[in-house]
């Protein structure tokens, strides 16, 4: 964090990804927590210190799929799910973040 802030949404990654230059702060997760879009690679190149999924709870995909949970956990990210959290709300003033949930973390 601090000297500016990045974020990553998922369409924009792609088309951004080339011109982040190594870290962001905040990552989107590709396609709700599919192992389909969060491979190993694009996760340590954007290295974020966050990740927020947006997945619905018990959904029929079984997403946030467990390899990519395993795979922000290997790589040091804390993970905040609208699945678990419900609505998750990112401030900043350009220098730092304040993350809000709309409830605590439930054990997954």
């Amino acid at each position: 964090l601090g000297q500016g802030l990045e974020i990553f949404f998922g369409a924009q990654l792609r088309h951004q990804l080339h011109l982040a230059q190594g870290e962001a702060d905040v990552f989107q997760a590709g396609h709700h927590g599919s192992s389909t879009s969060n491979s190993e690679a694009f996760v340590k190149a954007v290295d974020p210190v966050y990740a927020v999924i947006s997945c619905g709870t018990d959904n029929k995909y079984g997403h946030p799929h467990s390899e990519v949970l395993a795979r922000f956990q290997e790589h040091d990210v804390q993970v905040y799910r609208t699945d678990t959290m419900g609505t998750i709300t990112i401030v900043s003033d350009g220098e730092d973040l304040t993350i809000h949930t709309e409830k605590p973390a439930a054990r997954k």
